[in-house]
């Protein structure tokens, strides 16, 4: 039986297609044939019996069984030219999909134009107001300069490290007086380590914001030096008092160790508090002379380190300079945005075009593969005639052997096939002229929507840009 090539299911093929493959189908075994039709053994007893006539103008059986076995092979190469042209055609129709490549230049160009479009009235109106609060930011600083004398920006100060510092002398200055506290102190250690607690923050925190008060005295105005020169008083005295007042009462509260040191040091000092009278301990000095000391470098913390000298400035150039930035955030995403957009768009639309290159090569291909095809398909029709007629040669030529009679005169003949019409599918191909007209629209297109994508990125940069123009920068 012979047995021909068999058809790959589409899919399979698209993934294994060898478009310049000239199709070759399997060979017939001509001599098993023959043994499997006993042509020779039969030719040999039909001629013994003078089958066919000498007068017959039909073939014998075992011809006609010869013929309708060829028959029935070219029955499956139509059933396979059927299966085979229908692959061929849906690969076809898969590839021929340049009108839907260029439709599809068209709405990749339409989407990106609205977005580009969309995307600059959004950022246009965000920038207008950053730029608007940028203006007015500027506005009031440079005011504040010209009227407070103010050149450059204010000095760079460190918040944290204030706080910092601020931190680390209040702890600092309840350690330290918490042990000289818990020597006069009933309660021990936790009667000196509240004593030290409440007078480390009101040496350390007063002081603190009394310099930041003070710093108004670096003002123009002359109500504002008034209120800094007035701070600074107020932080001497109240520094001095505070602490000449804890060093008198640890003095008191350990040498006399009476049950109420204050009413005791209230009768005694009366109001001259800040007097080394009656000071007696070492060790109260040295209270006085800390807490005197850590006083004043958290006053100089607050006048001269958390923040600029000058009152205000720092505020309304922290303004100016937030105003800036976000004006600057904002004008970069609306440069960036906007370019991936335009990039993105004409990637997009090259690898389009890229795909309509090889959409066009692969119908190409198809095209030559399935002439190859046509053409073996002929060639193998070709070949089923020919090893009909040397199958009903050997016949013929082992019935002339054994038979008396004359053969008829169609043994001289060769047999015929009737071959298969040779497959055409004309509605679904396209000329070399029509596959380049779709080329060059696709690439005509792609161009012309390029320029448009383009000129709308240049048209956003220049409305940017307008707007880049009426800031201060």
């Amino acid at each position: 039986m012979i047995a021909f090539k068999s058809m790959k299911k589409k899919d399979e093929y698209r993934h294994h297609y060898q478009p310049h493959t000239v199709v070759n189908f399997p060979l017939i075994d001509r001599e098993r044939l023959k043994i499997d039709l006993a042509v020779g053994r039969v030719g040999r007893e039909d001629g013994l019996r003078e089958i066919p006539a000498t007068n017959a103008i039909s073939y014998s059986s075992k011809e006609n069984e010869i013929i309708a076995k060829i028959e029935d092979e070219l029955k499956k190469l139509r059933d396979e030219c059927n299966t085979e042209m229908q692959a061929y055609q849906a690969r076809m129709t898969e590839s021929y999909n340049f009108q839907s490549k260029i439709n599809q230049i068209k709405q990749i160009a339409n989407e990106v134009l609205t977005r580009i479009k969309y995307g600059t009235n959004i950022f246009r109106d965000h920038m207008n107001e950053c730029s608007g609060v940028l203006v007015k930011a500027e506005e009031a600083l440079r005011t504040f300069q010209r009227q407070h004398r103010r050149e450059g920006p204010p000095h760079t100060k460190s918040t944290v490290l204030s706080i910092a510092i601020l931190a680390v002398l209040f702890f600092v200055e309840v350690g330290i007086n918490s042990s000289f506290f818990a020597t006069g102190s009933e309660l021990g250690l936790l009667g000196g380590l509240i004593s030290a607690f409440v007078l480390g923050f009101f040496n350390t925190g007063m002081a603190f914001f009394l310099g930041l008060g003070a710093r108004n005295i670096n003002r123009i105005e002359w109500y504002y030096k008034i209120f800094g020169v007035l701070c600074i008083i107020i932080y001497i005295f109240i520094s001095l008092n505070i602490n000449f007042l804890a060093g008198h009462y640890r003095d008191i509260s350990e040498n006399i160790k009476i049950e109420d040191p204050s009413s005791q040091l209230m009768s005694q000092l009366g109001w001259q508090i800040i007097s080394f009278q009656g000071i007696t301990s070492f060790n109260s000095l040295i209270l006085i002379a800390a807490g005197i000391i850590f006083s004043i470098i958290c006053f100089m913390d607050g006048l001269f380190l958390y923040i600029d000298a000058y009152p205000g400035y720092s505020k309304t150039y922290k303004r100016r300079e937030d105003a800036a930035q976000e004006f600057i955030v904002t004008k970069h995403e609306a440069y960036q945005q906007t370019e991936e957009l335009s990039q993105s768009a004409t990637s997009q639309i090259n690898q389009v075009l890229a795909e309509i290159e090889k959409s066009r090569v692969y119908y190409q291909q198809v095209i030559m593969s399935r002439n190859n095809w046509i053409n073996s398909f002929v060639e193998h029709q070709n070949y089923l005639e020919k090893i009909a007629n040397d199958l009903l040669v050997a016949y013929r030529q082992e019935n002339q052997q054994t038979r008396k009679t004359s053969p008829p005169n169609y043994f001289n003949e060769s047999w015929q096939l009737q071959r298969l019409p040779i497959p055409e599918n004309l509605n679904e191909m396209i000329s070399n002229d029509e596959l380049k007209s779709y080329i060059s629209q696709a690439t005509q297109a792609a161009d012309q929507y390029n320029q448009q994508i383009n000129a709308a990125y240049h048209d956003a940069l220049k409305e940017f840009k307008c707007i880049e123009d009426l800031t201060p920068f």
